[in-house]
């Protein structure tokens, strides 16, 4: 999937590649623990892990953490492309669902009125 780079020094593709090249990372868990002592881990963050960075990274910015979680990340994705007018099958290919009645439930209801028809 074409993710753009952005103007600035806030390019997520940026930072991407920069973690990546840190923390040495050529296959694999992108997202993974790192220790007090700096040393990366081979798997990835649970998903507790990502649900604790989520909560804090919304509690940081204001935002109230008792109304997102990580699964907010992939229900996001969902609408969001669902919004930008990719297919069901577009979606399903990078989120892993089975059916596009599963993959409906992840889009949010005021997106959903947006768009025509996802099935």
């Amino acid at each position: 999937m074409f993710i753009p780079h952005a103007n600035g020094d806030r390019c997520p593709v940026r930072a991407l590649v920069d973690w990546l090249e840190i923390a040495g990372i050529k296959e694999g868990y992108v997202f993974r623990a790192v220790t007090r002592h700096d040393r990366i881990a081979r798997h990835g963050l649970s998903a507790q892990s990502v649900a604790l960075v989520v909560k804090a990274s919304v509690a940081r910015v204001g935002g109230d953490s008792k109304n997102v979680s990580g699964h907010s990340l992939r229900a996001g994705y969902c609408t969001s492309a669902a919004e930008k007018g990719l297919q069901p099958w577009q979606i399903r290919e990078q989120t892993g669902h089975k059916s596009d009645v599963t993959l409906a439930k992840y889009i949010r209801p005021v997106a959903k009125r947006k768009i025509p028809s996802l099935l």
